[in-house]
């Protein structure tokens, strides 16, 4: 029985396996096409390039390699079909503005006859489509990058020996994009057969890799596989020259929490600035139980005095707890009670209509309530402006804003506001220097803006997060921030403080989840720590989950303001 049992076992294999070859010969003709497609959308390129999953195999690999080399040049037809599509939209709603203009009587109130709401209506249809129609040309010119993570996805689950020798090889590619993608596979393998082959790109008596995302990729990768045995990389990555490698070194050495990490985290700490800074600082004062601040010379001498019979205090993600009594103590302010740790913040701001609301939620409730009461029946509750002698959402952000940036050092410190509404305006295109004048100029700004009205009200949260990264990574005109895209590694800015009093109602994607998921890819390698405002918003509101979700998956704080002070 068990020869014919063996006999039935090769006679599949010698079926299946042409079928098997024609499948993924057919798989591959696919995934060409699909490279050249301006047609299929992000699902649709994820769902084809994730099938090759099923074929462990070195051909696999080669085939994955190709999609992440592909320059992607069905985007760039995308965007210009995208940005005529803007302009449409944009000129459309120019002519809803004057027709809503022309209707206005003398007492400055919009009367419509029943034609002139036909008419309405139709602008309103035109701006919906034009809006989808953005949007799909949006996720389409996005298909590039999730192809290429689905490709690192694949890569992550060839196991196969021939599968990990090809990938073992595309350590040595000469494509940086090609280098990373095989580090962050193993990385999730998590296999220490490519512990050797990873750690050669940051060698400790040597020249790392040239690119700063693949030397990044490399500390993480060697943090997840074998943390005590990269420790010597971990701490040659202390003096990197780029700042995103060297906070994953200190993330790395903060978490052995050993008595090698104390001593370069204290030598590192004297070159530092801004977050970097204060983020060593929280994780020596977490493992030693110490509290000398940025005072490196107290630092030095304790460790002189005490290295011998160092015990770690915590280790792993604890070295990381901000302890909350010293909350708001750093000499650079605070955002709504969050510490400004960065010296390159930008500020995320919701100048939807309905921040004209009062700043204390039960006033503003009530007042909602009273309104409704007088309007029976009506759909959704206009902004209502707090009675006299109380201060609206918007008040309260003017004074928070301009005290943070007021707040923020002269020396090697940055900033910039994003505005966002139901579109996004830049308060710079670039981060602006911290100097007496830009700061005098900025408060003139924040001073002089209103919340929207109109059509212009609504809450695009997208598109105002979207942006924040583009400045942060420099990304070019027309491309999307993500770790493809940023070649250079390039941080200009280090921390987000992002506030909103309600949720998506406005931009292409509304859907918080989907937004969430974007952040995260925004932000993957970057580090960017996104600090979440909630302001009127408590757990009874829907955006409430969503900004606490934020500030935990991007390691900042998040807090409500209800009131006020």
């Amino acid at each position: 029985m068990r020869k014919y049992g063996l006999l039935l076992v090769a006679l599949f294999v010698v079926i299946a396996l042409p079928l098997l070859a024609d499948d993924f010969s057919d798989l591959k003709k696919q995934i060409r096409d699909a490279l050249n497609s301006t047609s299929m959308t992000s699902a649709e390129k994820a769902n084809l390039i994730r099938q090759l999953a099923q074929y462990p195999s070195a051909d696999s690999v080669k085939l994955c390699f190709r999609v992440i080399k592909d320059p992607d040049r069905a985007a760039k037809k995308l965007e210009r079909e995208r940005d005529s599509v803007k302009a449409q939209l944009e000129k459309l709603r120019k002519d809803k503005e004057k027709f809503l203009e022309s209707r206005k009587g003398a007492d400055g109130k919009i009367r419509f006859t029943a034609a002139d709401q036909q008419r309405y209506n139709e602008y309103l249809d035109k701006e919906k489509k034009l809006n989808q129609s953005i949007a799909d040309y949006e996720d389409k010119i996005r298909a590039g990058t999730v192809a290429k993570n689905s490709a690192v996805y694949v890569l992550s689950q060839m196991t196969s020996q021939d599968a990990r020798d090809e990938m073992l090889k595309g350590l040595q590619d000469s494509d940086w994009r090609i280098v990373y993608a095989c580090v962050e596979a193993f990385m999730k393998q998590k296999w220490a057969g490519a512990f050797d082959a990873i750690a050669e790109l940051y060698p400790v008596d040597g020249k790392p890799h040239k690119n700063p995302q693949v030397r990044a990729k490399v500390i993480m990768a060697l943090k997840q596989i074998a943390p005590d045995k990269g420790k010597k990389i971990f701490i040659k990555a202390l003096e990197d020259n780029n700042w995103i490698v060297r906070s994953k070194a200190v993330r790395a050495l903060g978490e052995i929490a050993d008595k090698d990490c104390v001593g370069p985290l204290i030598k590192a700490l004297e070159n530092e600035d801004g977050r970097l800074k204060w983020d060593i600082i929280t994780v020596l004062k977490n493992i030693t139980g110490k509290d000398f601040r940025d005072n490196v010379s107290n630092w030095r001498a304790w460790w002189a005095a005490n290295k011998n019979s160092f015990e770690p205090k915590v280790t792993g993600a604890d070295a990381f707890k901000e302890n909350p009594k010293n909350e708001g103590s750093h000499e650079t302010g605070a955002f709504y009670g969050i510490p400004i740790t960065s010296n390159r913040p930008i500020f995320i701001i919701d100048q939807s209509g309905s921040m004209t609301s009062a700043a204390d939620t039960n006033l503003a409730m009530k007042q909602a309530q009273d309104w409704m009461k007088q309007h029976p029946g009506a759909q959704g509750i206009p902004p209502i402006p707090p009675p006299a002698g109380h201060l609206s959402k918007w008040q309260v952000l003017q004074r928070e804003l301009v005290k943070s940036i007021k707040a923020l050092k002269e020396k090697k410190s940055s900033f910039n506001i994003v505005w966002y509404f139901t579109g996004v305006e830049l308060y710079s295109k670039k981060m602006v220097k911290v100097t007496k004048s830009n700061v005098k100029r900025a408060e003139k700004e924040i001073m002089s803006r209103k919340p929207k009205e109109g059509e212009e009200c609504l809450t695009n949260i997208h598109d105002g997060m979207k942006k924040a990264f583009e400045i942060a990574t420099g990304v070019k005109k027309g491309s999307e921030a993500s770790v493809w895209t940023n070649d250079k590694g390039q941080l200009f800015a280090d921390t987000f403080f992002f506030m909103t009093d309600g949720y998506p109602t406005a931009g292409p994607v509304q859907d918080m989840d989907k937004i969430r998921e974007k952040i995260r890819e925004w932000n993957k390698t970057l580090g960017i720590k996104i600090n979440c405002v909630g302001v009127g918003i408590d757990n009874r509101f829907k955006s409430y989950n969503f900004l606490k979700q934020i500030a935990a998956e991007n390691k900042g704080k998040f807090v409500c303001h209800n009131t006020e002070k």
